[in-house]
């Protein structure tokens, strides 16, 4: 691997209620594709929340284990 750890940063796009433009809401459709990407790929998924953080992908023991040994 390139690297061990990799994070990655993003906003939550789709919690207000505004109106936007065709070309915001490209962006924001866009961006809310690559975030499931991204998720479906990760190991963890942790959305902080108020500064609190709500884990909705978690590794399991036997892929820490697995991780490790590589």
């Amino acid at each position: 691997p390139i690297c061990d750890n990799l994070v990655i940063v993003t906003n939550e796009v789709f919690s207000d209620t505004l109106s936007y433009d065709a070309f915001t809401l490209a962006y924001i459709q866009l961006l809310g594709h690559i975030n499931a990407a991204l998720a479906q790929m990760a190991d963890e998924v942790v959305e902080v929340v108020y500064g609190i953080p709500v884990v909705h992908k978690q590794k399991t023991e036997s892929e820490e284990m697995k991780h490790e040994a590589d």
